[in-house]
């Protein structure tokens, strides 16, 4: 449309005086609207410039205070980890240790009540053996005493036995008897 307006004579005519008119005005007036829009823009840019700078900046500081937030977190998660571990350590080594000591205590009261019983067995065995041997050293002598008793007793039935005989046989005068009276004698 603009190519029509220009191509017609009159508009260029019109054009020309309005120019000539109006054109140092609408030209200070352009240019004016101009500046200001250049300024405005600069000014913008510059707000911009400083808005993204300052959002930056504290884009930046978040950043690093969450970053240090969650280093202090962690590092004082690894500590509590360490400290953790360390009384883990620490617990394992004295229930370790408590065991081991009363491993040890057990197995001393073992050994001792174990010699105890060893002693006992010992001293009753030995009693025993001691009240055996007296035992059969009483019975050695009843038996001795009786088996002497017995052939002090058969020495006196056959020497009574023989001295009977003797005074059978020299009452009676008779052989016979005395035959007899050993037959009975070997019998008894």
């Amino acid at each position: 449309m603009s190519d029509e307006h220009n191509s017609d004579p009159s508009h260029s005519d019109l054009s020309q005086v309005r120019d000539l008119l109006f054109g140092s005005q609408v030209r200070e007036t352009e240019l004016k609207f101009e500046t200001r829009i250049n300024s405005l823009e600069s000014s913008i840019r510059e707000e911009m410039n400083a808005l993204r700078q300052t959002m930056d900046s504290r884009l930046s500081e978040l950043d690093n205070s969450v970053r240090e937030y969650i280093a202090a977190v962690d590092e004082r998660l690894c500590s509590d980890n360490r400290a953790i571990g360390e009384s883990l350590k620490g617990v394992a080594h004295q229930l370790t240790s408590d065991f081991a000591e009363k491993s040890h205590q057990f197995t001393t009261r073992l050994d001792s009540a174990e010699e105890t019983l060893r002693e006992y067995a010992v001293e009753q065995a030995r009693n025993v053996w001691e009240e055996l041997k007296t035992q059969s050293d009483l019975t050695t002598r009843r038996v001795d005493s009786e088996l002497e008793s017995i052939r002090s007793s058969t020495a006196d039935k056959n020497s009574l036995g023989s001295m009977f005989q003797e005074i059978a046989s020299r009452l009676s005068g008779n052989e016979d008897a005395e035959n007899q009276v050993a037959v009975s004698a070997d019998q008894e």
